[in-house]
């Protein structure tokens, strides 16, 4: 292999030894014995955990940390990384699987466990490759030439893990910590300087299973696939449709490039990435006094490639053609279709990625929250009902109170425990404790809420954009704002003249900027330029729909080509005042 590594060294700039590494890898502890992958007797201890992923997934664990603190040869160590590949990937794509069909928030105390031991494992293995990198990196330029094709098999296994790293996080609405992203920027940059990225790697996957052997990636195509993801945010989807993200982005890799940073202004889809930099790819440069190395990230052809697929989905809806469907993805139904358009379209106009900081923290003591398209439908129904002032208080009612927090036992506070962080015109950020009896929540579910008494009988709708866990115990949520008021109706799709289907629970959104809009349970098949007839205070009208403003998990949204004047109102409706609460008597006084 040595001639092969001699012949590559013409693509390396200068060796430079200025630039520190910065991994912070396990110490090395004496005495500590190495893991025995390679053993039948470490698979039967595997096999016998079998009805208990969480039990094998503990066992690896404290395999990988013994490995981790052993200090052995290069070989040594790249042959245990890929016996413990061999026993870890299986079960990983095992519970990718069972865990990435849905997911939010509560999250139960086994999926919790067992993504956040696979996130560890992925970080210890990637610990493992990184030290036999450093190893190499750290010797004679000589001896880091001829290693060279292994210190970028090393990289690009470090990158591949920090990969699936980053999915596994998304499916609990965590991001990668800043010492991931530091260790894979610098990791890349550093290679870069001294190696062809583009270069051939086996795929991971063709350590374990015959079917990916011969198959390549390249340390640049994984650089590339962990920095858009990143940059599109899985806080901001659906569990479900994370993995379409993961599975449309591949083989789209070739559309981004990489190039050097010559000053010039930055555009909107071109990303810079320093050495040493924690976190994804910036919008804007970054100082750098220390001239560290610094690669642009170029993806105009891939929003390009985006935008041309979402429009093909948009027209093949409306013509019920499956012939303009962008092949990728031809095998998902119609709504996935444009929910997935929508979220990338989302995501391209999304602004620069938010640095989590919190503008106040305000503790909201008697917050409600209504979760689904039923429950706010209800909602608004009661109190426009007029009974919502009653006595009587429906169990919901009761529930949405303790959506925080249900005591769990008799030391516990049993209020609810929200907090405002943020608030803006469009959006509200809010922060609560999560146990599992907490209300059940995802990214694109309706709510509706009221902050307080303030607000009661007088909730805001809004859509859940963004799901962030800083820690085990707490969630972050952002809410998009809706409307200040909708109003249940019914909605029954037109064949001519003559009714098609059953009649629909719908909810008229009013707005006073946006005009009006139509909101459907994502249970009806209803699509757009659909000929309709809605009943509304007694009255009829028949209309065409607009177009769709709006598809999540949850719900769907159309416009509605009705003003106020054609609804027979004089301005935009708002809520009932509530009415003082009735004085409920004392015991034996006369009623």
């Amino acid at each position: 292999m040595a001639w092969l590594a001699d012949s590559l060294w013409p693509f390396a700039g200068p060796r430079t030894k200025t630039i520190d590494l910065r991994f912070s890898l396990p110490a090395m502890e004496p005495g500590v014995h190495a893991p025995q992958f390679y053993t039948g007797a470490f698979a039967r201890e595997l096999a016998e955990l079998a009805a208990a992923p969480a039990e094998q997934l503990k066992l690896l664990r404290r395999a990988m940390r013994d490995l981790n603190r052993c200090k052995m040869g290069a070989g040594d160590r790249l042959d245990r990384n890929r016996q413990a590949l061999g026993h870890f990937l299986p079960i990983l794509q095992q519970e990718l699987r069972r865990y990435s069909k849905a997911g939010g928030i509560p999250d139960s105390p086994l999926r919790r466990d067992v993504l956040d031991m696979s996130a560890d494992i992925l970080k210890l293995l990637g610990q493992s490759y990184m030290a036999v990198f450093k190893h190499h990196y750290e010797r004679s330029d000589a001896a880091f030439a001829k290693a060279i094709v292994e210190a970028r098999l090393c990289a690009c296994r470090a990158l591949e893990l920090v990969r699936l790293e980053q999915r596994v996080r998304g499916l609990r609405y965590q991001p990668l910590s800043n010492a991931t992203w530091a260790m894979a920027n610098t990791l890349f940059l550093v290679l870069r300087q001294h190696d062809d990225v583009e270069a051939p790697v086996p795929l991971l996957e063709g350590d374990v299973y015959d079917s990916h052997k011969g198959r390549t990636t390249s340390v640049a195509e994984v650089f590339k696939a962990l920095h858009i993801t990143g940059h599109l945010d899985m806080l901001h989807w659906p569990i479900a449709f994370q993995a379409m993200l993961v599975g449309y982005l591949e083989g789209l890799m070739d559309t981004i490039v990489l190039l050097d940073d010559h000053g010039g202004p930055m555009h909107k889809e071109l990303l810079s990435i320093q050495c040493h930099q924690s976190g994804p790819g910036s919008a804007q440069r970054m100082e750098n006094p220390d001239s560290l190395p610094v690669v642009l990230m170029d993806w105009q052809a891939l929003a390009k490639h985006i935008r041309s697929d979402c429009l093909a989905i948009v027209r093949a809806s409306r013509g019920n053609d499956q012939q303009k469907v962008p092949r990728k993805l031809v095998l998902l139904s119609s709504i996935e279709r444009l929910a997935l358009a929508q979220l990338l379209l989302n995501s391209l106009n999304r602004p620069a990625p938010d640095d989590g900081s919190m503008d106040r923290d305000e503790k909201v003591l008697d917050m409600q929250i209504y979760v689904g398209f039923r429950e706010v439908y209800l909602l608004i129904q009661h109190i426009l009902s007029g009974r919502a002032d009653s006595h009587g208080k429906r169990f919901i009612d009761h529930f949405a109170e303790r959506s925080a927090m249900i005591a769990e036992d008799h030391t516990s506070e049993q209020q609810s425990l929200w907090y405002v962080l943020r608030q803006t015109n469009t959006m509200i950020r809010l922060k609560t404790q999560e146990t599992e009896f907490s209300t059940a929540l995802e990214v694109g579910s309706l709510v509706a809420y009221e902050l307080g008494a303030r607000d009661r009988h007088r909730p805001r709708l809004a859509v859940v954009r963004r799901i962030y866990r800083p820690s085990t115990a707490y969630v972050i949520l952002d809410l998009e704002r809706l409307a200040k008021y909708a109003e249940p109706v019914v909605v029954t799709a037109l064949n001519g003249d003559q009714p098609e289907g059953d009649p629909m629970a719908a909810m008229l959104k009013f707005d006073p900027d946006h005009g009006c809009s139509l909101l459907f349970s994502p249970k009806y098949s209803v699509m757009d330029k659909t000929r309709v007839k809605m009943s509304f205070r007694g009255r009829d009208h028949v209309f065409t729909l607009g177009g769709l403003k709006f598809v999540t998990t949850g719900f769907y949204l159309f416009s509605v080509p009705l003003g106020m004047t054609a609804l027979g109102l004089d301005a935009p409706p708002v809520f009932p005042e509530p009415a003082a609460p009735e004085e409920v008597p004392a015991a034996g006084a006369p009623r």
